[in-house]
């Protein structure tokens, strides 16, 4: 135990990208989130922070276990019902036995063996909650686009915005439930601006008058993207107006503006409290999400720069300095040892590494997907094969501090041949879109990564079954 036992406030969104915040800006516009901004300004802000699977399952089962994909075997939201190949315990449970209240609100999103809090209530957070109150109001949401992974839309001023429930409970523990005889770790785990994407005013229209992009075009040329890339911004097929392409834009960063007002009244409750000088205040998301980005790409599961990576801070009052930059790799399996070094608890032996005292890896590893038979990109709801019908492929990356090498390993359950690799490498100091394949151009540096990428799929469990549709 350190002689400073510091409270742990972890805020986490959901699909948030990096440029969505302001300090990390926007090639569009500016973007006004002051509260989480706070967060960097009395912290470390961390510019090259990559999740392990850019979706939720597997994103957040990496968060909390501080272990790969590639080493638990879960790669994507079937892990939820398919399990793990390795026993894995939550970084939570650590805190726990070390004496601390363990309290999760909001979404959770991980398998059983996952939980990891003492209490868990995910009122306010529930995705299929408001997906049906979405449905039902149709009429009168201003419903802009619609389809299978996204929604813009302007909730009714006299409809009680369900989320805004988390921010009731997450204020009420702060005031009322806390325990004030030990420390505690509490996560406030938003659903936004994961999908469906309505939003309460004044906040929906408050970037309505921004420069957006109108077209899949103006996002840029998809001719240097892989197949995968290509073949994912089609799914399914699109056919937006400038109008509602823009809508979708304006509607997502209005809702990051709502999340911004709803973690300033979590802060200000923890100063009003007298707590912000002994806790730790980390900031996060479990993934991003594209815009119409790869010619009219819209959820995740792709490394590219708008889906891997993502916000994260830190802050400590007295203890991390202030205004801190950090452009070390980073990732997902890293917030674990981070938080228990900091606190002064038991390491764990994992693949993370404290980002305060631990050494930069010299690349990082990245996977998602399963491969098998007959599976979609987006299987609970059968949408997204691969080209000629088979099923969505399996895909494992690699990403130094300049270079992103990934390539698809697996799909319909077979190793694939080197000629379907689809091999993909950007060069990402001269692409900061990571749109341009030059693999022809360094093929030393590409055969370096692939053989990164062939020891890890080497030793990287599978699952076997092909009951997945029970498992999401």
């Amino acid at each position: 135990m350190s002689p400073r036992q510091p409270n742990v406030l972890w805020i986490m969104c959901d699909e948030l990208r990096s440029d969505a915040v302001g300090v990390y800006g926007n090639e569009y516009a500016p973007i006004e989130t002051p509260n989480i901004d706070s967060i960097a300004e009395a912290g470390v802000r961390f510019d090259r922070f990559y999740v392990d699977s850019p979706v939720c399952v597997s994103a957040r089962s990496a968060y909390k276990s501080g272990l790969l994909p590639t080493t638990t075997g879960i790669y994507h939201n079937h892990g939820r019902g398919l399990g793990a190949a390795v026993p894995v315990e939550s970084f939570t449970e650590v805190f726990t036995r070390a004496g601390y209240h363990t309290v999760n609100l909001g979404k959770e999103h991980v398998p059983d063996t996952l939980l990891g809090f003492e209490r868990s209530e995910y009122d306010g957070a529930d995705q299929f909650e408001l997906m049906i109150a979405t449905g039902e109001n149709r009429d009168r949401l201003g419903l802009i686009t619609e389809g299978v992974s996204m929604n813009a839309a302007t909730w009714p001023d006299d409809l009680a915005f369900p989320a805004r429930r988390l921010t009731d409970n997450a204020l009420n523990w702060l005031e009322q439930e806390r325990p004030t005889d030990q420390p505690w770790l509490l996560r406030v785990s938003f659903l936004q601006p994961h999908t469906p994407v309505v939003v309460p005013e004044p906040w929906a229209s408050r970037y309505d008058d921004a420069p957006w992009p109108d077209s899949f075009d103006a996002f840029g040329p998809t001719e240097g993207l892989s197949e995968f890339e290509r073949v994912f911004g089609q799914v399914p097929p699109r056919d937006l107006t400038p109008e509602q392409i823009v809508a979708a834009q304006s509607r997502y960063h209005g809702l990051v503006n709502w999340i911004d007002d709803q973690i300033g009244e979590i802060l200000t409750a923890l100063h009003r409290q007298g707590l912000r000088g002994d806790t730790i205040v980390v900031f996060s998301s479990d993934h991003g999400a594209h815009l119409g980005e790869l010619g009219g790409a819209y959820s995740k599961q792709m490394f590219s720069p708008w889906s891997h990576r993502v916000p994260f801070l830190l802050s400590w009052p007295g203890e991390l300095d202030a205004g801190g930059v950090n452009r070390e790799l980073a990732s997902g399996v890293d917030l674990g040892p981070t938080l228990l070094d900091l606190c002064g608890l038991e390491a764990r032996v994992g693949d993370g590494r404290s980002l305060v005292s631990g050494d930069e890896p010299d690349h990082l590893i990245s996977a998602i997907g399963y491969g098998l038979p007959g599976m979609a990109a987006m299987a609970a709801i059968g949408v997204g094969y691969w080209t000629g019908g088979g099923g969505w492929p399996q895909r494992f990356c690699v990403r130094t501090s300049r270079w992103r090498y990934d390539r698809s390993t697996r799909r319909d359950g077979k190793t694939l041949p080197p000629d379907e690799f689809d091999a993909f490498l950007a060069d990402c100091n001269a692409d900061a879109r990571e749109g341009h394949n030059v693999i022809n151009e360094h093929a030393t540096i590409a055969s370096e990564f692939e053989a990164i990428v062939a020891a890890t799929y080497a030793t990287a469990p599978q699952t076997v079954t092909d009951d997945w549709q029970n498992a999401l």
